[in-house]
């Protein structure tokens, strides 16, 4: 047994927290932010910005799945002697990056326009904030993962 074998699990999961920041990063760069207005100080979405409330929701899905399906695969090649073990891994690995993903968004989007507009003067414009509103959207990176695992495990022959 080689001493890379014993850090293998939280070598993963570490792995799967940098991919959920870095994922952040993916969504925050392909989400293109809704314009809202200030009126009396309150932030008020455009009626093309209402048409397009699932563009954050819609970004997050597609990219905490395809990160899911590239770390399924990748752990499943490095799991491949002990699936049971890579299918715990992946499993709360990715729900830990999928929380990741969650929180660090938001926090590199734009700020809250809510908080911003009781500042601000009537008719400015500002980008709403990033978002998730469907609460099953958090399943991607999870579904993803056991995509990737299932392939992976196809793919690669045992050891």
């Amino acid at each position: 047994m080689s001493r890379l074998s014993g850090a293998r699990v939280p070598l993963a999961v570490t792995g799967f927290v940098l991919a959920g920041i870095l994922a952040a990063c993916v969504w925050v760069w392909v989400w293109t932010p809704p314009v809202g207005v200030v009126i009396d100080h309150e932030f008020f979405l455009t009626d093309a910005a209402l048409n397009s409330g699932f563009a954050g929701t819609g970004s997050y899905m597609l990219v905490a799945a395809a990160a899911g399906a590239l770390l399924g695969v990748a752990t499943a090649a490095w799991f491949s002697g002990d699936p049971l073990r890579g299918l715990a891994v992946g499993l709360a690995g990715s729900i830990l990056a999928g929380t990741v993903m969650l929180l660090v968004g938001p926090m590199l989007g734009p700020d809250d326009p809510v908080l911003l507009a009781r500042t601000l003067p009537d008719r400015t414009e500002l980008a709403a904030g990033l978002a998730v509103a469907a609460k099953g959207a958090w399943l991607s990176f999870p579904v993803g993962t056991l995509t990737g695992l299932l392939v992976g495990w196809w793919l690669v022959p045992d050891q």
